[in-house]
């Protein structure tokens, strides 16, 4: 997916306390906002459709190159802030995979355990059929964070990841997200 190019906006040329944009106000697209992410999220492992290794006593269904969590996704579709073909590919693909990540987590001995649904796996989604209906999930998602955090890069990687202290993550979102903006 190529990003879908909105309406052009003005950004904010600070995108971090440290971190001027030195390329000044330009079009943003959502495709912008998902390779930043996606470099952040899983840029560094071989096969970004996983599900995350995730944190021991904290349960995570995050996925995919973005690692869309369910809790969020159903959020943003109860809200109504996704398209009506992104609520379809929730609700008929992501999340019978969501719910099998939330029955084997860490549960090699549970009855009907499969590996690809804990942490790690694949959660069996078919990244050929099915990364376009993700990218676009996730576009619409982003782009709706970063409209409700007024077009900054540091509110928007909050309202995603929901922590703000991850110096690590900060840092590779607005590195990547400079990288996009050259």
């Amino acid at each position: 997916m190529n990003g879908t190019k909105l309406t052009p906006l003005p950004v904010d040329r600070q995108i971090s306390p440290y971190i001027v944009d030195p390329y000044g106000p330009k079009d943003v697209n959502s495709q912008d906002l998902y390779d930043s992410f996606a470099t952040a999220e899983t840029g560094s492992i071989p096969n970004p459709w996983i599900r995350t290794y995730g944190v021991p006593g904290e349960p995570s269904t995050a996925f995919g190159p973005v690692q869309i969590t369910m809790t969020k996704a159903v959020d943003y579709a109860n809200r109504g802030l996704i398209s009506p073909e992104s609520k379809k590919f929730l609700n008929t693909v992501l999340l019978p995979m969501y719910n099998n990540f939330k029955k084997y987590g860490r549960e090699p001995n549970k009855p009907g355990y499969d590996k690809d649904y804990d942490y790690g796996g694949t959660g069996k989604f078919d990244v050929a059929k099915y990364r376009e209906a993700y990218e676009k999930l996730a576009n619409e998602m982003l782009w709706r964070d970063y409209q409700s955090s007024n077009y900054n890069l540091n509110n928007t990687i909050r309202k995603w990841r929901g922590v703000s202290d991850d110096k690590r993550y900060n840092t590779a979102v607005q590195k990547a997200f400079l990288t996009r903006r050259k």
